[in-house]
């Protein structure tokens, strides 16, 4: 058994980097929410302008969702799902080609060893 320490290290970059990208999706997807926040109103607030839509035009009354808000929540949860296949795709396409092409055993090896440090390096010292 072989271990490549290189590609170890290479595997945590790119697991971590793949990480960032999805909780921040999702943390974006989530932080996103149709109605205003206290925040939102208390800024518009300091600005002078009024978060409630008191337009004759309108006679059901209801107040219609904000397109910017609605789009970013859009896109936010589709580079959540994204990240997720992606992650999801290549984990199964890796475990494939191991098997057919080269030693599962020294992958796996490897893949606890990565997994192994990527979780020691986030224990508080």
């Amino acid at each position: 058994m072989c271990i490549n320490w290189g590609v170890i290290f290479l595997a945590i970059f790119i697991a971590n980097t793949c990480q960032l990208v999805f909780e921040a999706a999702m943390l974006y997807s989530l932080e996103i929410t149709y109605s205003p926040t206290p925040l939102e109103k208390f800024s518009s607030r300091q600005m002078g302008e009024e978060i409630v839509d008191d337009d004759n035009d309108n006679p059901d009354g209801v107040k219609e969702l904000d397109c910017e808000k609605v789009t970013n929540k859009c896109l936010a949860e589709i580079a959540f799902i994204g990240s997720y296949l992606f992650i999801i795709i290549s984990f199964v396409v890796g475990i494939m080609y191991s098997i057919t092409y080269g030693r599962p055993k020294t992958i796996m090896v490897e893949f606890f060893i990565a997994w192994a440090i990527d979780q020691g390096k986030s224990i508080p010292v």
